[in-house]
C-alpha cells in the first residue's frame, strides 16, 4: 500500500487488518480509529461521494438542558428567554415582554454513519418529545435557534450536525395576578 493511498484505509483492530475509511466509518463497534476519523474531512469526501450516510439519534436526557451560566435548584421549573440568538435563563421574578420558553424535556444528539442504502431518517432513542413542544437547538457555536415543530427537524435532519443538544420548549406568557386583600 503507498503513502498516497493510506489516507483511504485505516487499521481495524477487530479484523487485524487495513480497511477502507467508509467500512470503518459505519462499523457499528466503537473505537478510537472511527473517533479520530469523525474529526477528519475525509468523513466529507465520502459524504459526497455517496459511500456513506449520515443520520442522528436523539437521547432523551434526565433533566432538561441547561446553559452553563444557569443555577440549578431543585424542584424548579427551568424557564428560558432567547436574546439575539443565546439562550439565557429566566427567573420567575423578573419581567419580560419577549417570548419565555419553558424547557420540558432535553435530547443529546448523535452523528452516525450508515450505508448508502440505509434509511438516514431521524431517530429518537427512549422517550419521543411531546407533539405540543417545539425543538429549541443549542448550537456549538452558541446560536441557538428555535424551530417551530418538530416536523421542521424531522424534515431536515442535516442541520443537527452542528446542535449540542435539543430541548423541547413550550412557549409560555408571563401573566399576572392580581389578588384582592
Amino acid at each position: 500500500m503507498t503513502a498516497s493511498e493510506r489516507p483511504r484505509f485505516t487499521w481495524c483492530r477487530l479484523e487485524d487488518r487495513y480497511l477502507p475509511v467508509y467500512r470503518c466509518m459505519i462499523c457499528k463497534a466503537p473505537c478510537a480509529a472511527r473517533s479520530a476519523l469523525e474529526a477528519h474531512s475525509i468523513v466529507e469526501n465520502l459524504l459526497e461521494e455517496g459511500k456513506i450516510k449520515e443520520y442522528f439519534v436523539m437521547t432523551a436526557k434526565k433533566t432538561a438542558g441547561k446553559p452553563a451560566d444557569a443555577v440549578e435548584t431543585p424542584g424548579e421549573e427551568r424557564y428560558f428567554i432567547l436574546e439575539n440568538g443565546k439562550l439565557k435563563p429566566f427567573a420567575a421574578e423578573d419581567f419580560s415582554s419577549a417570548v419565555i420558553y419553558q424547557a420540558l424535556e432535553a435530547f443529546s444528539v448523535e452523528r452516525r454513519f450508515v450505508k448508502p442504502e440505509d434509511k438516514q431518517e431521524l431517530l429518537y432513542q427512549g422517550k419521543h418529545p411531546a407533539k405540543q413542544t417545539a425543538p429549541m437547538l443549542l448550537m456549538r457555536d452558541g446560536a441557538d435557534t428555535v424551530l417551530s415543530n418538530w416536523e421542521d427537524l424531522e424534515a431536515n435532519p442535516q442541520q443537527l450536525a452542528q446542535v449540542e443538544e435539543v430541548i423541547a420548549v413550550k412557549p409560555v406568557r408571563q401573566v399576572f395576578v392580581l389578588k384582592r386583600k
